[in-house]
């Protein structure tokens, strides 16, 4: 975990103002965006929280809850408390988080339903906050793909009347 910490810092505070020295980009906080699957959707979650001044969205693909290898001795409550603690305030930003139902995916739905809780006790809406659990999804590169669009189309500004809940299965 601290390595990743440390690639998105180099992330933040290096190669994002080296791209917008060297090319044409549009340097407004709205245009910026993580995502992330496993252990990469926990990265984009904290990125999200940590720095809103430079990213509006993130999507966290079957976050990796437990905090390391194995699944079965989670630490999931150490990100949660921290989480509930600095929860940011609900703004125009947008959180797309999603997990399956299958295999070590099934293993998060426990503790990204107490995500779900904190976000909605925050007061984030279904246009600031999705969640969603694929049925019969895995965690897996070909599935996660398989709801890249949706996540795209939520953090895009698109299809955001889709749930009148926030919280849906695929």
């Amino acid at each position: 975990f601290p390595v990743t910490i440390a690639n998105l810092k180099f992330l933040v505070t290096e190669l994002l103002p080296f791209v917008r020295s060297q090319y044409v980009t549009d340097k407004e906080s709205g245009h910026n965006y993580l995502a992330g699957s496993s252990m990469g959707g926990l990265i984009s979650l904290y990125g999200w929280m940590e720095y809103p001044e430079i990213f509006e969205g993130a999507a966290c693909f079957s976050t990796h809850w437990p905090l390391g290898f194995d699944a079965k001795t989670s630490q999931a409550s150490v990100f949660l408390n921290y989480l509930g603690k600095f929860i940011p305030a609900p703004t125009r930003r947008r959180l797309y988080m999603d997990t399956g139902d299958q295999e070590l995916d099934a293993l998060y739905l426990p503790s990204q339903s107490q995500a779900d809780s904190i976000f909605l006790q925050a007061g984030y809406t279904p246009r600031q906050y999705r969640s969603l659990v694929a049925a019969g999804h895995r965690h897996h590169e070909l599935d996660w793909a398989r709801r890249l669009p949706e996540a795209f189309r939520f953090l895009m500004g698109t299809g955001v009347e889709q749930s009148s809940q926030g919280n849906k299965n695929l």
